[in-house]
């Protein structure tokens, strides 16, 4: 058999074993690529058709998972391209690496993108990573990994980028550059006039002495396609408060803190046909109230998976570094130790963040969060399982 006709063979068996992987958990694409190896593009599958309508709404993205196969000592290799961007390791690769053994029995190893990145040889090119199995190198760790662990490790980081390629769209996307009306006392005293005008939700600024303005929509600070109102939940009281507070505070900072504690305390509380009028007394008064630990983490869920967060994903705070391990703490206050890998791209980054919370000198320190997957007793709401996931987020009040 000739060398083109023999890779051409391992290239459809490495396809046909990583397909029998990803069949049961994802929907698949497969795009061929060349003739040492394919992508299959993977989608997480949705349980209902609701599920399926409220995708198109985001940027959903598919993971890419490269298989390949080898004999005996044969190299694999596998263009940097694929695993990096901008330098980075993506979240959204993923490579399986099949063969057989002696006694013909399936033997496969799985990698992400980081793994790839700190493990494989790198050509002398520089185009290439490279896997052999060597006596300094024999992969160990990353041999028949169990499938459900497999399957984790590919949604979370499907999950983790499309949540930060959506935050980049809508930024992007929506971004106005606004001037906003500003006011010279050295204390603000306004009241707001929160007005339905043919089912269109405005809020007209009054203060002694001075003529009345609207409040303008902060879609620089919110990026938002529709308008603000007030009542219930969703976008529209989230967008209101940043652009309330935005012209309460005069062109300094927002906090995400304050925006949580108007919407909480105040705007969710009001009945969205009626009319108010609203002090700026009434106003500190609701962002004086702040939300606990548990809340914010419950807030920061909603923002980061949306409302109806079915898929078993929760924010944890990361405690605490001791070694490989890392404590991590629920919002229901469980605390469990989970080890990290070294030679992941976010180690270095977990240890900064834990250093600058800890050398922080404000009353209220930063808190280091991840998207955790977990898994609870549906019983007594305990859990059974967790994974930490590759996205982790430095939050400030």
């Amino acid at each position: 058999m000739s060398t083109l006709s023999k890779r051409q063979e391992n290239r459809e068996k490495g396809e046909i074993l990583t397909q029998g992987f990803l069949a049961n958990d994802f929907w698949i694409l497969k795009r061929p690529v060349d003739v040492d190896g394919a992508d299959f593009l993977v989608q997480n599958t949705a349980e209902t058709l609701r599920e399926l309508r409220d995708r198109t709404k985001g940027i959903e993205t598919l993971g890419i998972i490269q298989a390949k196969y080898f004999e005996k000592n044969n190299m694999v290799q596998i263009e940097k391209t694929y695993v990096l961007d901008d330098g980075e390791a993506r979240n959204e690769f993923f490579c399986f690496i099949h063969t057989h053994g002696e006694d013909g029995e399936h033997i496969y190893y799985f990698f992400s993108a980081s793994e790839i990145a700190n493990t494989f040889y790198e050509s002398k090119c520089g185009k290439f990573y490279r896997f052999k199995i060597t006596k300094s190198r024999d992969y160990s760790n990353f041999k028949n990994i169990k499938q459900n662990i497999i399957s984790k490790k590919i949604k979370l980081g499907i999950l983790s980028t499309t949540t930060a390629k959506n935050i980049n769209y809508m930024r992007k996307q929506f971004k106005i550059y606004a001037t906003p009306t500003l006011y010279y006392d050295e204390k603000p005293d306004f009241v707001y006039h929160f007005k339905v005008i043919e089912n269109v939700h405005i809020v007209i600024c009054t203060q002694r002495g001075s003529s009345a303005h609207l409040l303008e929509m902060r879609r620089d600070l919110f990026p938002n396609q529709g308008g603000f109102f007030w009542g219930g939940n969703g976008t529209g009281p989230t967008f209101l408060a940043t652009s309330l507070l935005a012209h309460h505070f005069n062109g300094k900072e927002v906090k995400k803190e304050d925006i949580n504690s108007l919407v909480k305390n105040l705007l969710q509380k009001l009945d969205r046909d009626n009319e108010y009028k609203i002090t700026t007394h009434e106003l500190v008064q609701a962002i004086s109230k702040k939300m606990s630990r548990k809340e914010l983490m419950k807030e920061l869920e909603t923002e980061w998976l949306g409302p109806s967060n079915e898929n078993g994903f929760e924010i944890v705070e990361v405690l605490e570094r001791n070694g490989h391990l890392l404590r991590v703490k629920c919002h229901m206050g469980e605390e469990f130790d989970l080890e990290v890998d070294i030679n992941n791209n976010n180690y270095e980054h977990i240890d900064y963040s834990l250093h600058q919370i800890a050398t922080s000198t404000d009353v209220k320190k930063p808190i280091l969060f991840n998207l955790a997957y977990i898994e609870r007793d549906i019983f007594d709401y305990k859990v059974t399982d967790i994974a930490l996931s590759a996205y982790y987020r430095l939050y400030n009040d």
